[in-house]
């Protein structure tokens, strides 16, 4: 039962989200140096790559779910969450088309995490993909301040309130299946987590280090971001733990 209500709920944000949908202003200031575009060029590509994706697995992996939680408002939630993710995908690609910046579709990180995210079951597909999450929250976050472009930091700003509630989003499902397989569940959940995490922050500060720098990070400064957004996310389980014992009336996800 607590699964429906939480589905539900989130079913009617991101209905609420596509219907509310700010249109881009794509005459705001946009001043790009030759050496800021060169600086963006990569993390551009790969990051847009990282958002464009069908989610055939995820949503193989919700339908099964779904299925043994009689839940089917979840496979809805996540039909519309994949939508926005490739929503977020043509904005960035029409921003680097803007300055001749190609897509790709090869990325070697981002295959291996597509890789991984095909691997077991929909709690493991999440971990994966929440991984992605804080790390794009910091990207975006960086990638705002790296240049003077109105309009670029403007995509960040949009994309970003996007990122931030998929977290929770997947947060609370997370803590859903977590608490079904009681403290071992939670302890080893949260393990996982953090062993996806750090190999990763370190891929892409080594990958991406000068737009990082460029926009006032050190790597100290890029960590505590990282570790900030990390238990902002195992927050958000937690608290929603804390309220998967109370009457059903009082249970509020967003």
């Amino acid at each position: 039962m607590h699964n429906q209500q939480q589905s539900q709920t989130w079913l009617k944000y991101f209905l609420s989200n596509q219907k509310t949908l700010k249109s881009v202003d794509w005459q705001l200031p946009d001043d790009l140096s030759p050496a800021q575009q060169t600086l963006i060029r990569q993390s551009l590509q790969a990051f847009q790559r990282g958002e464009n994706s069908e989610g055939k697995h995820l949503l193989s992996f919700a339908q099964q779910y779904a299925h043994t939680q009689a839940d089917a408002h979840y496979v809805d939630a996540i039909k519309l969450f994949i939508r926005e993710e490739q929503r977020h995908a043509l904005l960035l690609a029409t921003y680097m088309k803007k300055w001749e910046i190609p897509t790709t579709k090869h990325n070697h990180l981002d295959h291996c995490f597509r890789a991984l995210r095909r691997q077991f079951n929909l709690r493991f597909s999440i971990r994966v993909l929440q991984v992605a999450e804080m790390i794009a929250d910091v990207y975006y976050t960086a990638l705002a301040r790296a240049t003077q472009s109105a309009l670029l930091k403007h995509l960040c700003h949009h994309i970003l309130q996007d990122e931030r509630m998929h977290l929770r989003f997947h947060a609370e499902q997370l803590a859903m299946m977590d608490w079904e397989k009681g403290i071992i569940g939670r302890i080893t959940g949260n393990l996982l987590q953090k062993c996806l995490f750090y190999p990763t922050l370190l891929i892409i500060w080594f990958n991406y280090a000068d737009l990082f720098r460029a926009s006032g990070y050190d790597f100290p400064r890029y960590f505590a971001h990282c570790q900030w957004v990390l238990y902002q996310g195992i927050n958000y389980q937690n608290a929603y733990y804390a309220q998967l014992d109370k009457p059903l009336s009082n249970l509020n996800t967003v």
